[in-house]
């Protein structure tokens, strides 16, 4: 064997010793590619809430994104608040509170505003011997919101989806109790139920109307 071949011999051997300790520094440049850990569908919806964000129906989604185009922060609270965990009413409030001589004088359907705002049930209005009312919510189930509040108005539906800012004589029944559930909300005597079209559900934060029910009579 000539001197030059036994030359290369070596070369090679300490050649391919080298690659073997030193592979986990150039590893990544013949491995293929590790597929993403996570594809956000949309941007901004938790990891966790992704696969529910899937399962939602095609309008639901593309309502979602259209939202997101327009206010990301916005839609991004939208989501996470709706895709999470049910607030569900205690028991114990769900129940029909102690009344005195009660009389119906108000009822009233919950309405969808879109695919992604939405409340169903019914809205019953009592009014007792006292002049005090109960403003109650039957078979009641909503999509989550941020902030979601109860108003009274006496605003038009076609209004309130332009301005659901509470008017001067509006009146703030205070947090929705939960977005399952029936519930209760008393006004004072003083409070004439003549005087006000509807009730709406409402986020404060984001200034947007969730669901109406009409105060019919």
């Amino acid at each position: 064997m000539t001197n030059r071949v036994r030359f290369f011999l070596i070369a090679l051997g300490a050649l391919c010793v080298a690659a073997t300790f030193t592979f986990p520094q150039w590893q990544h440049l013949v491995a293929p590619p590790e597929e993403a850990e996570t594809i956000e569908v949309l941007s901004g919806v938790q990891p966790a809430l992704q696969p529910t964000f899937e399962a939602l129906s095609a309008e639901q989604q593309a309502t979602y994104r259209r939202l997101a185009a327009e206010n990301q922060s916005a839609a991004t609270l939208m989501i996470n608040s709706a895709l999470g965990p049910p607030t569900v009413v205690p028991d114990e409030e769900q129940a029909l509170p102690s009344m005195s001589g009660p009389v119906i004088v108000a009822r009233g359907e919950f309405s969808r505003i879109d695919e992604v705002r939405w409340a169903t049930g019914t809205l019953v209005i009592y009014e007792q011997a006292d002049g005090g009312k109960v403003v109650r919510f039957e078979g009641f189930t909503a999509v989550n919101g941020p902030d979601l509040r109860v108003m009274m108005t006496a605003k038009t539906a076609e209004t309130l989806a332009t301005d659901p800012t509470l008017g001067v004589t509006d009146v703030d029944l205070g947090p929705l109790r939960g977005n399952v559930g029936d519930q209760n909300y008393t006004l004072p005597p003083e409070v004439a139920i003549s005087s006000y079209r509807n009730i709406a559900i409402v986020s404060s934060s984001l200034n947007v109307v969730y669901s109406i029910a009409p105060i019919a009579s």
